[in-house]
């Protein structure tokens, strides 16, 4: 009986523990199978020692005969490597104590020592390891058993979007040398945005009037804070009555999304009489701003200008001498708002025997309202010549007529009168003539005649 024993014992098998030779097969060959042991152990080739040897109970012939040997090699097949499951649990939701996990398990057995799995999140301010800092450790005793690494979301205040987060798995320097220089293994990890986009403007503080220095003011804001720049365009509906001093749009950054921008809001003196209006200043935003906020839609504000303009009509003296010689007198004429269709009005004189004016009536239009009509006063001279001095005439405006009500109320005592005073030419004065003018006169009856005519009309 040939006993076969193997050394070490966990690397390969024999078919068979002995051999038993007879007297009948002594010569024929018996065939060992010889098998490969898989042990997960990181070990390198092994070569394995096969020894034959008499069992005591042989022949005693044969029992005295030495030991034989066989070396057998067993390649190794177990490399050093980590695994890492798949993500369970989904993604993970901002704002929610919800958790996502995966597991760590080692690919083969370490021949000695242990193996530190370092794991690190890229962006702590979107996922982190619970806990933040304990590696997994693995030994001999436990390289097989999967151990994991929960995750946990980061709520933020920025509109991001969902987030891919890396979870980088590293081996730690101090692990057993087949391990520690492993590649680094990722985990992906869905983290979705619980931030709504959105802007905020607030209600108009304060009322404009025309022609007033007085002015109004809005806020605006975002709700969260964005990736990009955020541009927020601004229009008044109404350019006439609420201006926006020239500013157009807003610009938000992630720096300054949750600081209030105050836009101030002026009159503008239209001369219209229209009364008080409401203008709406609207908020929208610009298409080139942060992809979040695209989209959302527009506010408006309302704000109330109160209207300065009331019908009316302006009379200027620019002249207020005439004379008896032909000089005239002048004054203008001009409408003190914008009216909504021609407006005529009538002028005479209190006295045409001393001055008139040029035209009866002047008629403005929405288009020349405010450009001063002129109107000129003729000094009318004495006929017969009257010796007056200076006379006060009274240009009377009266019978303003329009199909515009506001001005069509007008009346004559709400348009001024011109005075001026019409300059006499004539002065008082007796004129001497002689006729037949031989200046002698005599005893015997010649005569001279002299003739008297006054310069002015007596009164």
């Amino acid at each position: 009986v040939v006993d076969l024993m193997i050394s070490p014992t966990d690397e390969i098998t024999t078919s068979v523990g002995s051999l038993t030779f007879t007297s009948s097969n002594w010569n024929t060959p018996q065939v060992i199978t010889v098998s490969s042991v898989d042990e997960f152990l990181i070990d390198g080739t092994t070569v394995s020692t096969i020894t034959f040897s008499i069992n005591p109970t042989s022949d005693g012939a044969f029992t005295s005969l030495p030991n034989q040997f066989v070396l057998a090699t067993n390649l190794d097949n177990d490399v050093a490597g980590f695994t890492v499951s798949s993500l369970g649990g989904g993604a993970l939701q901002e704002g929610s104590l919800a958790t996502v996990s995966f597991t760590l398990v080692l690919d083969a057995e370490p021949d000695s020592g242990f193996v530190i799995l370092d794991i690190a999140s890229l962006d702590l301010s979107e996922v982190v390891v619970n806990p933040p800092t304990t590696p997994r450790v693995f030994t001999p005793a436990n390289w097989n058993v999967p151990q994991t690494v929960t995750l946990s979301s980061v709520d933020d205040i920025i509109l991001d979007g969902t987030v891919i987060s890396t979870i980088n798995v590293s081996v730690n320097v101090l692990s057993t040398p087949a391990f520690s220089s492993l590649a680094v293994q990722t985990v992906l990890v869905p983290n979705l945005d619980n931030e709504v986009p959105g802007f905020q403007i607030s209600s108009v503080i304060g009322t404009l009037t025309e022609g007033a220095t007085s002015t109004a003011s809005f806020k605006a804001v975002l709700l969260v804070q964005p990736l990009t720049d955020v541009q927020v365009n601004l229009v008044s509906n109404d350019v006439s009555e609420a201006s926006l001093s020239g500013i157009t749009f807003l610009t938000f950054t992630s720096a300054n999304w949750n600081v209030s921008q105050t836009i101030t809001l002026n009159q503008v003196d239209e001369f219209l009489i229209d009364g008080s209006q409401t203008s709406s200043i609207t908020a929208s935003i610009d298409p080139s701003s942060n992809a979040g906020f695209i989209g959302l839609a527009s506010q408006s504000v309302v704000v109330t200008t109160l209207d300065n303009d009331v019908a009316g009509i302006t009379i200027i003296v620019t002249d207020n001498l005439s004379s008896e010689s032909g000089d005239t007198a002048q004054f203008t004429a001009q409408l003190d708002a914008i009216p909504t269709a021609n407006v005529t009005i009538d002028f005479d004189t209190s006295n045409a025997s001393e001055a008139q004016p040029l035209v009866t009536q002047v008629t403005f239009t929405p288009a020349n309202w405010n450009i001063p009509q002129i109107v000129m006063i003729l000094g009318i001279d004495d006929s017969p010549p009257i010796s007056d001095g200076s006379q006060p005439v009274n240009i009377r405006t009266f019978n303003v007529n329009s199909a515009d009500s506001d001005f069509n109320a007008l009346t004559d005592a709400d348009v001024a009168d011109v005075a001026i005073s019409n300059q006499d030419n004539d002065a008082p004065g007796i004129v001497l003539s002689l006729l037949y003018n031989n200046f002698f006169a005599s005893e015997n009856g010649m005569s001279v005649i002299v003739q008297f005519e006054l310069l002015s009309f007596p009164l």
